[in-house]
């Protein structure tokens, strides 16, 4: 008996704990249900009913029902119903026949089951204005089209939810020749349309949202507005657009020059899946300095020759653009620092250890910094010059000089024997060299700088029973 009383109370327990358990989880699941959005400003019209899309989430998946407070105002409709009655989905319509001020009504959603309710607050409307906004002004030629876009408010300036299909006339003006931009529709283009304006585009319409593609450097006005007699009292609204090419100028970083130095520059144009280089001389761009007692600017080659020392920019322009009067434009420019060397710094492949083996080939590189440090830009007229005098048991270590404009240039390094093959140390022991290599500027500055190394060169049986490289 006792046994069978504890059983009972134990039995009750579980059952309990199960109850709770499952109460628990369905007011978590109920409180977790949200809609897409708490209120929806949809605007009137006296033909089109404006849609919207309303949605539970967080989870979805629930059964609700679906009513208006004002079917008169605002009508609800349930899509992809499931047994014919509820759904996690609605669309709603503005359907009142006449507004002169604001129209209200409450939307809600009922799930029976987990006893949620959810409610969203509607008004309708009249547009008072309209504003045309886009991400950026400024658009690339033969780039990926940009989004232009209505948004419209009412008289208390609150932003409508959606334009839905109320066609909308776009224009796009410009002076002089040629069209900088055109209109794309989304059926051209990659990009996803609402399916409102898919409608519009499929009956040659447009909406509240467009592409538009740069096709010539310019300048143009976009101009939105309202295709019907019903909005003719909302002025339209324009957008300033320019057009310019995605160039490139190289070098694109700073540079560190010694005086006399030439650098000649290089144009290029990005394009949506490429890049080409520019020919310049070009009818369409130019190069500008901003200071030509610092630099000259050759145009025919389009580099520039370091004349004094101090700092100034070249800057690339388009002859279709003023930069100056479209405020954003900013083009393409190098920095350029005309300034003494102070040393040369060497650089050897192979993580810039100098305990060098025979027989391998090393590439040496050769940095000159300034005295704050920076790498100078080392051009062709710059000489270098390397001396290595040091033979030792009939062998020479003999250095390849290629020589080549930029930041460095490279010299391959291989050793020798008086033959010109190959040579082994036929005792394994470790050899010692200095290289040195020195710099002179231009005719008219003698400025000279010299660094030397010293190389340690080993043969491959140190280096295999753990010597000098620590294997």
């Amino acid at each position: 008996m006792q046994c069978s009383f504890r059983m009972g109370i134990t039995h009750f327990s579980g059952s309990l704990l199960h109850f709770l358990l499952i109460f628990a989880l369905a007011l978590h699941c109920s409180s977790a249900y949200r809609l897409n959005v708490p209120r929806v400003l949809l605007p009137y019209h006296p033909t089109i009913p404006v849609k919207f899309l309303l949605e539970v989430s967080q989870p979805s998946g629930g059964c609700f029902n679906w009513r208006s407070t004002r079917p008169d105002v605002v009508s609800v409709t349930p899509i992809e119903s499931k047994l014919g009655e509820c759904s996690d989905k609605a669309e709603i319509r503005a359907t009142a026949k006449a507004v002169s001020g604001e129209l209200s009504a409450v939307i809600f959603a009922e799930d029976s089951a987990s006893g949620t309710m959810l409610s969203c607050g509607v008004t309708v409307d009249q547009i008072s204005k309209i504003h045309v906004e886009t991400t950026n002004k400024i658009l690339f030629v033969d780039a990926a089209p940009a989004r232009m876009m209505i948004e419209a408010f009412n008289a208390e300036g609150d932003k409508f939810s959606t334009l839905s299909e109320i066609p909308v006339n776009w224009e796009l003006s410009h002076s002089g020749d040629g069209r900088p931009l055109r209109i794309v529709p989304f059926e051209q283009s990659t990009y996803e349309a609402p399916p409102e304006i898919m409608a519009l585009e499929s009956n040659k319409k447009k909406g509240y949202v467009i592409l538009v593609e740069g096709v010539l450097t310019g300048s143009a006005t976009l101009t939105a507005r309202f295709a019907e007699p019903h909005f003719d009292v909302i002025k339209a609204h324009s957008l300033e657009l320019t057009v310019v090419a995605n160039l490139l100028l190289l070098p694109a970083h700073d540079l560190y020059l010694p005086v006399h130095s030439v650098v000649p520059f290089q144009v290029q144009i990005v394009r949506q899946s490429s890049t080409e280089v520019v020919p310049m001389p070009s009818a369409s761009y130019y190069l500008k300095v901003d200071s030509d007692t610092i630099c000259s600017l050759d145009k025919m080659s389009s580099s520039i020759r370091a004349l004094t020392r101090g700092r100034t920019v070249i800057h690339l322009f388009s002859q279709n653009v003023d930069v100056k009067a479209k405020t954003g434009v900013r083009p393409p420019s190098t920095a350029i620092y005309v300034v003494d060397p102070e040393s040369i710094q060497w650089v050897i492949s192979g993580g810039g250890n100098w305990l060098l083996q025979t027989g391998t080939r090393y590439k040496l590189s050769v940095l000159l910094l300034d005295p704050h440090g920076n790498t100078m830009y080392i051009s062709d007229v710059s000489g270098f010059f390397y001396r290595n005098d040091h033979c030792f048991a009939h062998r020479c270590c003999r250095v390849e000089v290629v020589l080549s404009a930029g930041v460095s240039f490279s010299a391959l390094l291989h050793f020798q024997d008086s033959r010109g093959g190959e040579f082994f140390s036929s005792n394994p022991r470790t050899e010692r060299l200095f290289f040195e290599i020195s710099a002179d500027y231009g005719r008219l500055q003698q400025v000279r700088v010299t660094r030397a190394v010293e190389v340690i060169i080993t043969d491959f049986a140190q280096t295999s029973s753990g010597g000098l490289f620590g294997c």
